[in-house]
């Protein structure tokens, strides 16, 4: 019997989104605190994600369409890919990191197995999947600032350095789930003339993540907006950037104490190794001294056309260049042509959709760690499912 009639599938798309929504995010929240108590496990993030991974996988095999058969094809090619990868770059053998290696293959392409789920057929995502990705941002948002003013280091983004994260992780979480927070909300108020609050609020806790990734993505899209809906009309606008200017100069030995105080590390770093070396947070370094000799001394002809490196020793975090370690010219090719068909379709975007997706791209070739980030990918195709939307698209006159 096929399964798909036992399972209308498409008939609880929404119930499962939202179920994967709060439950990813429960996840994130019992993995910081595993961690942060020093549990013997703690990843249950990993855990659950694999969980719907297998899930999915198993029930898009048995019902199969075309956009299935297609992402299925592609995900058996990338498997092959990275296995010779692997093999090659091993000295003909698997070696002792393959299973980790593995894993982050799984990162790579779990986007993908999500988007069987998201894709596999043209629906409308509720507005009830909205309204709680909201509240998570919302709810996120304020452990953020209540984080900042009290100083809680479990909130925190950095052991290091000044940046709070709330529930998530890593640092590079906390930037993506923000750009694309900003982007959807931005959109909601500067196209559908509501959630300014809501707007407000990122705005601010955009400062307090603390990466410079996420600022520069907030200029970037600030500028934007400023030239798209001709913010440079509005008076009000330049008094308090004024304001602002002089607050600063009065302040600026303060503020340059108080900047140095928490951003120390940097500062250090700039001292010691230069600006470029600072503003990369040592992708340079990192691109010098691991991607020039692994190419150079450890690869091969066949490295190069399938990838192949250790993930636990060799990284650059430089998005484009890790991409090609991990996949060679060939696999990067197949990677990116299927990432920019299924997965972010420019041609189903209008031009502010298209300009803040390509920052956000930019963003990510600067500072990594974007397409291989499993927990960012639901985020990623809930906002893209919003800007794909046909009554989205409908019930906007002005683009």
């Amino acid at each position: 019997m096929n399964f798909s009639t036992t399972f209308d599938f498409e008939k609880h798309i929404n119930r499962i989104i939202l179920f994967m929504l709060v439950i990813f995010f429960i996840s994130e929240v019992a993995t910081k605190l595993a961690y942060r108590f020093d549990l013997a496990f703690h990843n249950y993030s990993a855990l659950v994600k694999g969980f719907f991974a297998i899930s999915i996988l198993i029930y898009s095999i048995l019902n199969r369409n075309y956009y299935i058969k297609k992402v299925l094809f592609f995900l058996s090619l990338i498997m092959i890919i990275f296995i010779s990868g692997q093999y090659v770059f091993n000295s003909y053998s698997f070696g002792e990191h393959f299973f980790e290696n593995f894993i982050t293959l799984s990162r790579y392409v779990f986007v993908f197995i999500l988007s069987l789920c998201f894709f596999r057929v043209e629906i409308q995502i509720s507005n009830r999947v909205f309204y709680v990705f909201e509240k998570i941002i919302i709810l996120n948002s304020l452990l953020i600032i209540i984080g900042a003013l009290f100083e809680i280091s479990f909130f925190e983004t950095y052991t290091t350095r000044f940046g709070y994260n709330g529930f998530f992780m890593t640092p590079s979480t906390g930037t993506y789930f923000y750009a694309l927070a900003l982007t959807y909300f931005s959109y909601k108020y500067f196209y559908n003339g509501e959630k300014l609050l809501e707007l407000l609020l990122v705005l601010l806790v955009c400062f307090l993540v603390g990466t410079k990734a996420l600022l520069l993505f907030l200029a970037l899209t600030a500028l934007h907006l400023f030239v798209s809906k001709k913010l440079y009309k509005i008076k009000l606008l330049y008094i308090f950037a004024g304001s602002l200017l002089i607050l600063f100069i009065t302040f600026k030995l303060e503020i340059k104490n108080y900047l140095i105080t928490k951003f120390d590390i940097l500062f250090n770093l700039y001292n010691e190794q230069g600006l470029i070396t600072m503003l990369t947070s040592m992708r340079d370094m990192n691109f010098k001294e691991d991607f020039i000799p692994l190419v150079t001394e450890k690869w091969n002809w066949l490295n190069f056309l399938f990838g192949g490196t250790d993930f636990e020793i060799y990284r650059v975090e430089f998005e484009i260049f890790d991409v090609f370690l991990f996949f060679g010219f060939v696999g990067s090719a197949l990677y990116l042509w299927n990432y920019f068909d299924k997965i972010i379709i420019f041609k189903k975007l209008d031009t502010f959709e298209k300009l803040q997706l390509f920052f956000l791209l930019f963003v990510a070739l600067l500072s990594g760690n974007f397409f291989n980030n499993a927990p960012v990918s639901l985020y990623l195709l809930l906002v893209l499912s919003f800007f794909y939307s046909k009554n989205h698209a409908d019930s906007n006159v002005e683009k």
